[in-house]
């Protein structure tokens, strides 16, 4: 959402109108990068960056009709320079990822995020997303630096993913993290220091990972 007030919306997906009133996001400089419903608490949820003359900071608010927004509340501080990349809903709570110093949050309610017991990231969680028995969290950066994707099953304690998975030498970043719904997981990220693949792919909920064959991107945000 590139609009100066962060937001627009469809009633058709093809005709797009400038909302979202009363946006908690503020700032010449700030943006909404990521969207998510749940349809279980009809509750939108939706992250990003506010800007200041100075700095920016982490943003996140929640809406029940998409225009009247509302901050969100979170445990500990949010502090300057931050980012949310990517919200998501799953069978009962939403993840938020960010570059903040807790990095993964998850809320039961949309309104209220709590940090994750395990942040296995030490840059940024960019993505998340579930299957319907496991959570996977991509970004860049953790304890190891070998790899940037990590595994949950309640979206609260992530465990690093170390098992075949692909590593951090081929990219920059994972940004892009997506389920099929019939058992094939796909990741992309920005490919580096000559590697040829910045897509890979896992049929066994993200254990290991295998380059795809036919893609040519070593750049790719999103999936």
């Amino acid at each position: 959402a590139a609009l100066l007030n962060n937001m627009a919306f469809s009633y058709d997906g093809i005709c797009w109108k400038e909302g979202g009133l009363y946006m908690p996001f503020t700032g010449a400089g700030s943006y909404v990068r990521s969207i998510a419903w749940s349809p279980i608490l009809k509750i939108w949820v939706i992250v990003g960056t506010s800007s200041t003359a100075t700095t920016n900071i982490a943003q996140a608010a929640y809406s029940y009709d998409g225009f009247t927004w509302i901050s969100c509340i979170f445990s500990g501080t949010i502090s300057s320079s931050t980012a949310f990349y990517g919200v998501s809903w799953g069978e009962d709570k939403f993840i938020i990822c960010g570059n903040t110093s807790s990095k993964l949050y998850y809320s039961t309610n949309g309104k209220s995020f709590t940090a994750s017991s395990s942040t296995p990231f030490t840059t940024a969680a960019i993505s998340a997303a579930y299957n319907g028995t496991t959570w996977i969290a991509v970004g860049c950066g953790n304890a190891t630096a070998t790899q940037s994707i990590a595994l949950s099953s309640d979206g609260i304690t992530w465990t690093l993913n170390t098992n075949g998975s692909v590593s951090n030498p081929n990219t920059v970043l994972w940004g892009g993290l997506a389920w099929n719904g019939n058992g094939t997981w796909v990741v992309c990220g920005a490919a580096i220091a000559g590697a040829t693949q910045g897509v890979y792919y896992s049929t066994n909920d993200g254990i290991p990972w295998t380059a795809s064959t036919t893609s040519i991107l070593q750049g790719c945000t999103s999936v």
